[in-house]
């Protein structure tokens, strides 16, 4: 059984419950216990008696200090009652300064005492007087009187003050509590950012008397309170409205806190070298007469109280000549601890203004707002003075400027992430209004494809032509024609107003806040740039990986927008080319005529991304075309019969007269191709819709090069396919036709690999027809490839376009050999053509006034007439060989009447 169970054992219950030898051993363990305990207890005794006699002689020797110390108390009050002017104890008075002569103090003593219990009375409603107006260093005066008055009555030993102490103690507890309500009022005074350098000072001199405090200590307790006061203005609420008048309060307040530094601590009015403080409190103690002061005399102060002359007289000189003391305060703050003490409350101020003002203009949202406060911060500092002087006396790190110093470095931070906020915003929202035009252009493929404009080009629309001649943007781009010529559909006008809308409003907004201020304009325009360029590049890798890359990267109408939209950003985004402008041409209407070299860098980044997404829209086309080359040229069953009969147009019969071996004449008929096969012809003519319906003057001259290069080489392909086959006589005549017409219209000199492999192709299929009957059809066959090509020029023209040599050499193939001699003054053009007039080329040599109306030209068959006996094989013709470059000859000879 457990101690604790034996101690709340009862005796009846167990006499009732247990055996008897079960209580035998209840007893047995209870006498255990106690035989323990006694144990215990004679071992603590033992052990604690020295510390219980060491207690003890200690306490018998602080009762006899303390009764030593109470018969010392007692001394001391019989010899203060044994003074003859009790009222003096404490004090040095001089009586012959005293304003009134006093009466036989033995017979006006009853009266002198009942003045006093009257003017204890008669304190707390002036008290409170003095506190309702503000003035606290009157309540002060009048709080240090009243315990000056009681102070005597405790040291005054008589049986009528006996009876009047009783109203004393009363009227001290309605008086004491003043002591700290004077002190939180010129506290909270001294927060006020109205405060005038007299007002401070006085509320300066409450703290110092009260709270009896050094100079260096007040000094401290003044920018703490100020500092309090300028955390609680911006710490207060969380209200937007207010930000404005709670950054204008914080700057009043710490420039008056360095005006009033200057005038209370450093130099006073009329150039004195102490400070308000120290005037005030010199007047205060010594009782002198000072103009620059407002403090009042001790009899100033007794009369407030409503006392008659006749009871001033009756008042004791130590009560009526009362001032009040300081010790603490005595010698005001040098200079150079004011220096100290300032510049490192201004380092502590610092850091709390970016932490509060960081949160304060977080609930800034627009630049224009930031520059309202900017601007009435500004106004108010220029209201102020004073504050100035005292920087330039005190030389402190900050400078001259407290705004710029402070406030202007926050602010312009905050623009920089306005800046940033608003282009994230911008182009947050172009790329879901993309997103949303891919996934439109996905649901339906073909409504207003981007990849063939036709539906936008060939239709007229209202906006077409400028509705007001003055209506004309930054570019130029005044009408939808020009959108028109440029490749610019509906949609890439959106797209680009969706990002130049936002970014024209960030601009104004930058130009009037940077129009008066030349302190940040630099680093504004340097972090817009910044910021413009990054947030660019960023666009285009987004695009780069998320538009061409995905889904949207396998449709060509996506890619096709993809590769506008980053071109046309250079020319319908006004706004986008003035963030990388000088700051002064923001407004400027003639700001495109400049350049930087920020801008002309990221121009050449949207371009090299523009050029990125053609190659992907070229490697699809490519890819479609190429699939269809293998079903058009050489299908997978490679049954060339059946497509030589399908696609090969009709030959040309041409009829030959022989002389015999007996001398009679033979006449003969052979069959030529004429022109390309069908399937070539098909395969080019949907070569040339597919780039001629994306507008291929706004397709970059690189990928259309690519493109044409990658046609041909899969065209080449197809046909050393074809020429590994068993081909026939027929078929190896109709695609050696058809390799030499890709040769001489599609093939530059300078891409000799192309060139290469036609000829060797040429050379293959050469070697599939006898050697005398190509010796006879190679004149035939070559006139055919000259004229397939002057006849296919004009529809092949989107093709042929891409290499400027074989656009110079067209004239030069267009023309007969027998014509260009007769009439070698005309040039070939189409025939069929009404829009343009004949254009006349003046003959070197020749007078440049005569001209010759040019004449269709006569074509004519070839007449061959040999002998089959004497016929032998002769070295075929390159086809290259006739094309002469005419290019500059032919614009050197054109008339200048053409252009007029």
């Amino acid at each position: 059984m457990l101690t604790t169970n034996m101690l709340d054992i009862d005796p009846d219950k167990i006499f009732e419950e247990k055996s008897v030898s079960e209580i035998e051993v209840i007893q047995k363990k209870i006498q255990d216990e106690v035989e323990r305990k006694k144990e215990e207890l004679r071992t603590m005794v033992g052990e604690r008696y020295r510390d219980l006699i060491e207690a003890a002689d200690t306490i018998s020797d602080m009762q006899q200090t303390a009764a030593g110390v109470i018969d010392r108390i007692h001394n001391m009050e019989n010899l203060c009652g044994a003074f003859q002017q009790r009222q003096l104890l404490g004090f040095q008075l001089d009586l012959s300064k005293a304003s009134y002569p006093t009466l036989d103090k033995q017979d006006n003593v009853g009266i002198g005492l009942a003045i006093q219990v009257k003017i204890l009375v008669a304190i707390p409603e002036q008290i409170w007087v003095a506190v309702e107006r503000e003035d606290f260093l009157l309540g002060t005066q009048l709080f240090l009187l009243a315990r000056h008055i009681k102070t005597g009555f405790h040291l005054e030993s008589s049986p009528l003050l006996e009876k009047m102490m009783p109203v004393v103690c009363r009227q001290w507890s309605a008086i004491s509590h003043f002591q700290q309500k004077l002190v939180n009022g010129a506290l909270l005074a001294l927060a006020s950012s109205d405060v005038s350098s007299v007002c401070a000072a006085r509320y300066l001199c409450v703290l110092a008397l009260l709270d009896n405090t050094d100079g260096e200590t007040l000094f401290n307790r003044f920018l703490q309170v100020r500092q309090n006061a300028i955390r609680s203005i911006l710490l207060e609420g969380n209200d937007k409205a207010n930000v404005k008048h709670r950054i204008c309060a914080s700057l009043r307040l710490l420039l008056n806190t360095l005006s009033l530094l200057q005038s209370c601590f450093v130099e006073g009015r009329g150039g004195q070298q102490e400070g308000l403080i120290w005037q005030h409190l010199l007047a205060l103690t010594k009782q002198e007469i000072n103009h620059s002061t407002t403090c009042l005399t001790s009899l100033e102060i007794l009369d407030t109280l409503g006392l008659e002359p006749t009871s001033l007289r009756l008042l004791p000189p130590v009560v009526r000549d009362f001032r009040p003391t300081n010790k603490s305060c005595k010698d005001s703050v040098s200079l150079e601890e004011v220096r100290n003490h300032t510049t490192t409350w201004l380092q502590s101020l610092k850091q709390f203004l970016n932490d509060a003002l960081h949160s304060l203009l977080d609930l800034v949202t627009s630049i224009r707002a930031l520059q309202s406060i900017r601007d009435a911060s500004l106004k108010e500092q220029q209201g102020l003075s004073g504050w100035d002087i005292a920087l330039q006396k005190l030389q402190l790190p900050c400078g001259l400027d407290i705004w710029n110093a402070y406030y202007q470095p926050l602010v312009s931070s905050r623009v920089r992430i306005l800046v940033e906020q608003q282009w994230t915003s911008a182009l947050a929202t172009t790329r879901q209004k993309l997103a949303d035009q891919l996934r439109a252009i996905l649901r339906d493929r073909n409504h207003q494809p981007e990849h063939d404009l036709r539906w936008f080009v060939w239709r007229e629309r209202s906006t077409d032509l400028p509705q007001q001649p003055s209506q004309t943007n930054a570019f130029g781009l005044s009408h939808g024609l020009l959108l028109k010529c440029r490749g610019y559909s509906p949609r890439i006008e959106a797209l680009c107003q969706s990002l130049d809308g936002p970014l024209c409003a960030l601009l104004q907004d930058l130009a009037s806040y940077v129009q008066d201020s030349d302190i940040d304009r630099d680093e504004i325009q340097q972090h817009l740039q910044q910021c413009s360029s990054n947030h660019l590049q960023e666009f285009c890798q987004h695009i780069k990986e998320n538009c061409i890359s995905g889904a949207a990267g396998r449709e060509e109408a996506c890619v096709a927008l993809v590769a506008r939209l980053l071109k046309a950003l250079c020319e319908l985004s006004p706004a986008l080319k003035s963030c990388f402008l000088p700051v002064a041409v923001f407004t400027s209407s003639k700001n495109l005529l400049g350049s930087s070299a920020a801008w002309t860098e990221i121009v050449d980044t949207l371009q090299e991304s523009s050029k990125h997404a053609w190659s992907t829209w070229q490697e699809l086309v490519s890819s479609h075309i190429g699939t269809l080359l293998q079903d058009k040229l050489l299908p997978e069953s490679g049954n060339l019969s059946a497509v030589l009969s399908h696609s090969t147009p009709q030959w040309e019969e041409h009829s030959m007269e022989e002389q015999g071996e007996e001398g009679g004449q033979l006449h003969s008929v052979i069959r030529v191709p004429a022109q390309p096969s069908l399937a070539l012809q098909d395969v080019l003519s949907y070569a040339c819709h597919i780039l001629g319906s994306s507008q291929p003057h706004t397709v970059p001259s690189e990928v259309k090069i690519a493109y044409v290069e990658k046609l041909i080489s899969n065209m080449l392909k197809q046909y050393n396919n074809a020429v590994k086959m068993d081909l026939p006589q027929a078929q190896a005549l109709q695609f050696l036709l058809d390799v030499m017409f890709l040769s001489s219209s599609l093939i530059p000199r300078s891409q000799k690999s192309l060139s290469q492999q036609a000829n060797q192709i040429c050379q293959s299929l050469e070697e599939k027809i006898d050697p005398f009957d190509l010796d006879v059809f190679s004149p035939y066959i070559q006139n055919n490839v000259r004229q397939s090509v002057r006849h296919m020029q004009c529809l092949l023209g989107v093709l042929i376009s891409c290499w400027p040599e074989k656009l110079s050499s067209i004239w030069t193939t267009s023309s007969g050999s027998e014509k260009s001699s007769e009439q070698p003054s005309l040039l070939a053009v189409c025939p069929p053509v009404p829009w343009f007039p004949l254009l006349p080329v003046v003959l070197a040599g020749t007078g440049g006034n005569q001209t010759t109306p040019m004449q269709p030209p006569i074509q004519e068959k070839p007449q061959v007439k040999q002998s089959l006996g004497t016929r032998s094989p002769k070295k075929r013709t390159e086809p290259m060989e006739n094309i002469k470059s005419g290019a500059a000859a032919f614009f050197g000879a054109m008339s200048s009447d053409w252009f007029s």
